[in-house]
């Protein structure tokens, strides 16, 4: 967006995720002679020495045996067996996707052998493939079945992506503009319906409008007040327009509306390029939604709270005014305090052999272009 007060830089988020701790193994084996209860210090003689070498087994034993590291919460070393496993055959289908030699289990004992394999490979992708970033899953549903996850996630230009539409409310009811008018129901039609973009009805900028409407009243706000009045102007004139961009017609003559259009002048023709560039974003994706890669649960840590989608991307009622700079820095101080942004996300697990997929963040990379240059007309209505 052109204007400073709406072009809030996005803020990379970092992996929350914390790290896996190198351990030791811990586990010495010292052999001593006790004789009555006290160490016996006296050499051993011929006989004694002869014994001891010619059985072997005792050493033969430990040999063989595997000693385990050990580790703070015994609850890590349940299903062990099937864990390292499984990590070890999706780390050979990565490293067969990418050609290099992965290290083998037997390096060293679990899950120190886990660890140096993973940091291995990771370094590996790091150097060849930086934007790639890797993880260790084990899925709920699958309890000791571990997996190598590659993913990365596409970072929005601007932190903030609402879409006001209190602008186009004021220029249908001046009804000069139709043919630009209709175009840009279309569009908004699509984002709510098709893409599922969230709004100031339901979602967390509705929740954040209910809030401030609480807070005035609490406060002894007249219900004449310019607060007041402007708080009732979202819930009625606001909320009809979500209901009006709800109808399927706007979809329905999406085409004929840009075939009949002939614009006279530069905000026509920039409404029509973007009208343009929406209705060929959605037949390339016609069902397709902001919502798809999405993956909070497979990428961030739970114990910590992630931003949401909606609550960047969403439709508001104004862009400009005390409302909308209130709401803007309610929401940022509150988003200054987590720690991480679900963003979508490319992921691809490592479970069996496949060929790479086609990078699935081509729509969301067009579809946040669509955004900025709507935002842009928006502002700009005449």
């Amino acid at each position: 967006m052109e204007s400073d007060k709406h072009e809030t830089k996005t803020y990379r988020a970092g992996n929350t995720r914390e790290k896996s701790k190198r351990m030791g193994p811990g586990i010495q084996a010292r052999r001593t002679r006790v004789k009555n209860g006290k160490l016996a210090d006296r050499p051993r003689g011929p006989r004694e020495k002869k014994q001891m070498c010619t059985t072997g087994q005792p050493a033969d034993a430990f040999l063989k045996h595997r000693f385990l590291p050990m580790v703070e919460n015994k609850e890590q070393l349940q299903h062990w067996q099937s864990r390292e496993n499984s990590f070890f055959q999706s780390l050979a289908y990565l490293a067969e996707e990418f050609g290099f030699t992965p290290m083998g289990r037997g390096n060293n004992v679990y899950p120190l052998n886990v660890y140096d394999a993973f940091c291995h490979a990771k370094s590996f992708l790091l150097e060849k493939h930086p934007k790639y970033s890797l993880d260790i899953i084990e899925q709920e549903e699958q309890p000791g079945i571990c997996h190598i996850a590659m993913y990365y996630q596409y970072l929005p230009k601007y932190h903030f992506n609402w879409i006001p539409l209190h602008p186009l409310y004021s220029l249908a009811k001046k009804r000069k503009r139709p043919g630009e008018t209709a175009l840009l129901f279309s569009i908004m039609a699509y984002l709510k319906q098709i893409v599922h973009m969230a709004d100031y009805d339901n979602d967390y900028i509705g929740g954040t409008y209910a809030y401030m409407e609480e807070s005035y009243f609490e406060n002894g706000m007249e219900p004449d007040s310019p607060e007041m009045q402007k708080i009732n102007e979202i819930n009625t004139i606001g909320k009809s327009l979500l209901a009006y961009i709800s109808r399927p017609d706007h979809l329905h003559y999406w085409k004929v509306r840009l075939d009949s259009f002939r614009p006279v002048d530069d905000f026509g023709k920039a409404v029509s390029k973007v009208a343009q560039m929406a209705y060929r974003l959605y037949n390339r994706y016609p069902g397709r939604s902001i919502m798809d890669n999405l993956h909070p649960d497979l990428i961030y840590d739970q114990k910590n709270y992630c931003i949401q989608l909606d609550e960047c991307v969403s439709f508001i009622w104004d862009g400009d005014g005390w409302l909308f700079e209130e709401m803007e820095e309610y929401i940022s101080c509150y988003h200054n305090e987590s720690t991480a942004q679900v963003n979508p996300t490319y992921v691809r697990v490592f479970d069996r052999h496949r060929p790479v997929a086609a990078d699935d963040l081509r729509f969301e990379k067009r579809f946040f272009n669509l955004l900025e240059k709507l935002a842009n007309i928006i502002y700009s209505i005449p």
